[in-house]
């Protein structure tokens, strides 16, 4: 059963970007116990909200199955947005977060920049992506050969952002839109 998770993970700060609401990670939730798959990636763990919401999946689908979660972890405080309040971004905060949900056991964290994967893919059967998304980020992960292969395998992909809405944030920070993805895979 999905526990709901807005609100509930303390940063130990004031202030700040709250993450994601309970329908969307309700929406990841239900995507795994649809697509029953055994490994999940992850790009962009930030707190582990989405990553809580896909181990809870995999939890109550059969108990098995593994999140391989991405992110690159600083030492230093972390303030995604610029004019935010910083707060402690650290891999301990992630596991001190999936630990209370109970999800642990079904999560890899691995502190890396996200585009080392690449180096080494692994076959993948879903993927959430959201590392600050903008076209030319999504153009480089959906036309990379790991990933079309785990695509044309019928690995599923999902990722925040394509709406007209989104477009106009990654123009006010002066990045390619997310609706101008080119990519060969069906998007």
């Amino acid at each position: 059963m999905f526990n709901n998770i807005h609100g509930t993970i303390n940063r130990n700060t004031t202030g700040g970007w709250g993450g994601y609401n309970n329908e969307f990670l309700k929406f990841l939730y239900n995507q795994v116990l649809n697509y029953k798959p055994k490994t999940i990636i992850e790009f962009g763990t930030g707190w582990g909200y989405t990553t809580i919401a896909l181990a809870q999946g995999l939890r109550d689908v059969d108990g098995g199955g593994i999140v391989k979660t991405y992110d690159y972890y600083s030492q230093d405080d972390y303030a995604p947005i610029s004019g935010m309040v910083p707060w402690k971004h650290t891999i301990q905060a992630v596991e001190n977060n999936l630990e209370m949900f109970g999800v642990d056991k079904f999560v890899e964290i691995n502190n890396i920049d996200i585009f080392d994967w690449f180096k080494n893919p692994i076959d993948f059967d879903l993927a959430f992506i959201d590392i600050h998304n903008e076209g030319d980020k999504l153009n480089k992960i959906f036309n990379d050969p790991g990933i079309k292969n785990s695509v044309e395998n019928g690995a599923q992909v999902f990722f925040c952002g394509g709406s007209v809405l989104r477009d106009e944030i990654n123009v006010s920070r002066n990045e390619t839109p997310i609706t101008s993805v080119d990519c060969d895979i069906e998007c």
